[in-house]
């Protein structure tokens, strides 16, 4: 029988101080365990209200916050006309920003939507990634994996021959594919968790199988979840999102049977409900954005907590 359960969590950063004139884009959890939010100064109006643009015909201002256990810091990128969705850790020295869409025009000329800077913000490289991007991470060897929605797997933005057909592939620096997926039959990927270099696992659209990739041989498995965005990894357990009108709503599942042992709720110090637009999971911890407070829990945290409400019990 499942058991449902609120987890309380504080904050492990306030970034009140630097949404000041600034927009939340994304975040995420690099390889070295450390947060990277992307801010902009204003977000790009769509094309027809509807199409995310690739190239704005403004510039715009990106701020990169990077924060760890004991330092937050900032980068600011001025003057920038691409469309920047994701931003990743590169080797310790380096940030890869890319935008999620890119236009081909001709065999000679589409757009370069993956951008490598230092931490001074010098460009240093441009390559592709492809269109339809959904979700991307960096391991620490510097292998950057993209999983694309439908649209980067079927063609739009002039691609009639998309990049991302395979629905999940590996880069590396100079934009050459080193690992392109096969086996898989994607639509959409949903959900994508660089654990290390050695142990990737997604999950996707229609199947909604969970896939693990070692030795470049892919493993499948049923959560028996339809339409979840995101999970993390302990051990032999899963916490997954819920799926389909239910991302705030996790629940706790163990590899072999997949059943569902808990049901989660986050809640903040108030006990109100985390509300979460913006979400990252990489490895065992989960990050949530709630208005100006970032969330990080790892799922060992989250099994020590159910030990201990069952030992009170």
């Amino acid at each position: 029988m499942t058991r449902k359960t609120k987890i309380k969590i504080e904050p492990y950063l306030d970034i009140s101080e630097y949404r000041n004139g600034f927009q939340v884009v994304s975040a995420s959890i690099g390889f070295d365990d450390n947060i990277y939010i992307l801010l902009i100064d204003e977000i790009p109006e769509r094309i027809n209200g509807t199409s995310v643009q690739s190239n704005t015909k403004n510039t715009h201002t990106y701020k990169v916050l990077t924060a760890g256990e004991d330092f937050v810091s900032e980068l600011l990128l001025y003057n920038q006309r691409f469309n920047y969705h994701f931003v990743q850790p590169f080797q310790n020295d380096k940030l890869l920003l890319a935008g999620a869409r890119t236009r081909f025009f001709n065999q000679d000329k589409y757009e370069l939507n993956g951008k490598l800077f230092d931490l001074d913000g010098v460009l240093l490289k441009e390559i592709l990634l492809g269109d339809g991007i959904q979700n991307l991470q960096v391991s620490k060897n510097g292998t950057i994996w993209t999983g694309y929605f439908d649209e980067g797997v079927f063609g739009n933005y002039g691609w009639d021959s998309p990049i991302g057909a395979a629905g999940l592939i590996a880069w590396n620096i100079n934009g050459e594919q080193i690992f392109r997926n096969s086996k898989a039959d994607i639509c959409d990927c949903y959900a994508l968790n660089v654990i290390s270099d050695d142990d990737i696992w997604f999950y996707y659209y229609t199947d909604f199988n969970l896939c693990n990739i070692k030795d470049s041989q892919i493993q499948f498995f049923n959560p028996r979840i339809s339409g979840s965005s995101g999970f993390v990894k302990y051990d032999s357990y899963f916490l997954f999102d819920k799926g389909y009108g239910k991302h705030d709503y996790y629940s706790l599942l163990k590899a072999g049977s997949f059943k569902e042992h808990y049901s989660i709720e986050f809640i903040n110090k108030d006990g109100d409900k985390i509300e979460s637009s913006i979400r990252d999971f990489r490895g065992d911890k989960l990050l949530l954005i709630d208005h100006a407070h970032v969330y990080v829990v790892g799922l060992k945290d989250i099994m020590n907590t159910l030990k201990r409400e069952n030992l009170s019990k």
